[in-house]
């Protein structure tokens, strides 16, 4: 059965997503636990003249930087979003 996650956990997991370069917010994070092992679901918001390929490879450096800093992250899965500034935060 899936579960939630201790607060810190989740913040830990925001505060490496939002240290990476070009991430310029977060928003819809969702962390569940099965076992032993955690999944995640984020919205990361960057540049909207971003190409498709550099979207790509933030969120690969999004997923690095979470399973470094988390390391009983099994999966992340990044949705990548344009940057609205009236939206940002809310991760």
């Amino acid at each position: 059965m899936d579960k939630g996650v201790e607060p810190e956990i989740a913040s830990r997991i925001s505060a490496a997503a939002r240290s990476v370069d070009a991430v310029l917010a977060i928003e819809k994070l969702k962390v569940r636990r099965s076992g032993t092992r955690l999944f995640v679901d984020l919205h990361v918001q960057a540049d909207p003249a971003m190409s498709l390929h550099e979207a790509h490879v933030l969120s690969g450096k999004v997923k690095g930087a979470i399973m470094r800093q988390v390391p009983a992250v099994q999966s992340v899965l990044v949705h990548m979003e344009p940057h609205e500034p009236h939206s940002a935060g809310g991760g």
